[in-house]
């Protein structure tokens, strides 16, 4: 058996290639490419392979192309992305580079220790997290806005004794308070791109209405939103993250941890 450690970076990736005795085959620097790993690897091919790599943003993308590349090779060919908070021995290593790193990761991969190895999932569960992901963004950039609408005023000495400056009598009230030119500018500025983050948000949400309808997300979905305190797109959030704990299929499948009310409080500010 051949085994590989990859130490992956956003264009390229770094490969440490050794037989089952630990003797180096081959190693060098590969773009992120189907075509560029499969000609790293073609000379393998006759030979089962076993790759490792470590969690990172595009580890995802880089799993599913050694799985491509192993389907229309025909080759056998097995991946794993370890938990990169849980490899101490990479994470503490004071001569840390791309050749040391991809040959720990080797080393790992020969080893008969049972590695952290991180829950790679399916396109359903993935298109719901990017979905879920990218609202939190899209809130968080609201948010920041209307903070920024505050400091604008505070700086001005201008309290409001309204609740909520954004509501419909608090546009009126910040149409007609009297700002210098600078101020006047940039508050409708910030007020312009708030409307249009509204509008954004409101269909990212509609998006995740859709995806939630769905028969996989469903039935959890509406059971978890008969709890208190836990609104539609918590609901959406539960049964993604359950699906990391327990992939479908296992033995055991248990029930979601909901987040308390207090946590739920202390994320208003995002909308979630």
């Amino acid at each position: 058996m051949v085994f590989i450690g990859l130490d992956v970076h956003v264009r390229n990736s770094y490969l440490h290639v050794v037989d089952a005795d630990g003797k180096l085959l081959k190693r060098g620097r590969v773009g992120n490419t189907l075509g560029e790993m499969s000609a790293f690897l073609g000379e393998f091919e006759g030979e089962p392979m076993r790759a490792v790599l470590e969690s990172t943003t595009n580890s995802r993308a880089i799993h599913r192309m050694l799985g491509d590349y192993a389907r229309l090779a025909e080759v056998d060919l097995s991946a794993e992305v370890l938990d990169a908070r849980k490899l101490r021995i990479i994470a503490e290593s004071v001569n840390k580079c791309d050749k040391l790193d991809s040959a720990v990761l080797t080393e790992l991969a020969r080893s008969n220790l049972k590695l952290p190895a991180c829950y790679m999932p399916d396109d359903e569960v993935f298109g719901l997290r990017e979905h879920l992901r990218s609202r939190s963004d899209l809130v968080r950039m609201r948010t920041m806005l209307k903070n920024r609408v505050h400091s604008l005023l505070h700086r001005r000495g201008i309290l409001s004794l309204l609740k909520d400056v954004f509501s419909k009598q608090g546009r009126v009230w910040l149409a007609e308070m009297k700002l210098d030119e600078a101020g006047r500018a940039i508050l409708n500025r910030y007020l312009e791109m708030v409307d249009r983050l509204e509008e954004v948000i409101k269909d990212s949400t509609a998006d995740l209405r859709k995806l939630s309808s769905s028969d996989r997300w469903c039935k959890p979905s509406k059971l978890l939103q008969s709890m208190p305190g836990v609104g539609a797109e918590r609901a959406d959030l539960a049964p993604a993250t359950r699906e990391a704990a327990t992939p479908p299929g296992s033995a055991s499948h248990p029930a979601p941890r909901i987040p308390t009310t207090d946590r739920l409080s202390r994320r208003a500010s995002d909308g979630l």
